[in-house]
């Protein structure tokens, strides 16, 4: 109850509703490649009203931690379409702050984290096991893009995401056999990120990528009304018409590929 009451204050302070149906959990992360050791991490659920089964999204934080542009923002845009979301606390589950922290050098162990919360959902009896899409934010992103595609393909896992979104995260690792439809959506004024993904020239169906003019990094992050930069100097700023289209986009996507048309 606790928890809920700590959520819900966020979401008082950006004007949203719907916190009685987000909870704080704790599940184990996924067991993958050289790691043996698996660890307890947590995260917020949302879920929307009524019993479901639902589809739903595993959301991977920046490197600025989980902040209310995933957990509240995001999170309650998607419930609102009729997604459970799973936002994934790699940071503050292990006591670590913004980057640079320990986990920036072992991206591998978020990846666990995701694949975690994955098989955590699918335990859920309102969870419908067979439409999960992961989605990520910056780092978040990068997981997806540089950890999860790559990893997906070479160990052909059975049961795996559905679709995978990627908000500013750079473009390396995705190619057009990727296992499973992504979509990129960046700003060109992203100063290091965009160009990884003006780059790609794929064929196929199975990657979309939205080039934003004039938009920056963390353009969905509402507390960043002026421009400043990122740890890695990418400078950011917060833009309602990008995250509006950005949101449209995401909703189309994800309706496509976990079949809510």
């Amino acid at each position: 109850m606790k928890a809920k009451k700590i959520l819900c204050t966020f979401a008082v302070i950006f004007l949203l509703v719907g916190c009685q149906t987000t909870t704080r959990v704790a599940f184990q992360n996924a067991k993958l490649d050289r790691y043996s050791q698996t660890e307890e991490v947590s995260g917020w659920l949302t879920k929307p009203e009524d019993s479901g089964p639902f589809p739903a999204v595993v959301l991977l934080h920046t490197c600025g931690g989980l902040q209310p542009h995933v957990t509240v923002d995001w999170a309650t845009y998607l419930k609102e379409l009729g997604y459970v979301t799973l936002a994934v606390d790699s940071f503050g589950s292990r006591g670590l702050g913004p980057c640079p922290n320990s986990l920036l050098s072992d991206k591998p162990r978020i990846m666990m984290d995701a694949y975690g919360g994955f098989d955590y959902l699918k335990s859920l009896p309102y969870v419908d096991k067979h439409k999960i899409a992961v989605m990520g934010f910056s780092l978040g992103a990068n997981i997806i893009n540089s950890e999860i595609i790559p990893w997906s393909k070479r160990t052909l896992r059975d049961n795996d995401f559905k679709a995978g979104i990627s908000l500013y995260g750079f473009c390396y690792g995705i190619t057009s056999d990727t296992p499973f439809p992504i979509m990129v959506v960046v700003g060109d004024k992203d100063k290091y990120v965009a160009p990884s993904c003006q780059l790609l020239d794929l064929e196929g169906d199975m990657v979309e990528i939205h080039i934003f003019p004039g938009i920056y990094h963390g353009f969905d992050v509402s507390q960043i009304t002026t421009i400043k930069e990122d740890h890695f100097g990418n400078p950011m700023l917060y833009d309602w018409q990008a995250t509006k289209k950005a949101r449209e986009l995401v909703k189309s996507f994800l309706a496509k590929h976990l079949g809510m048309e």
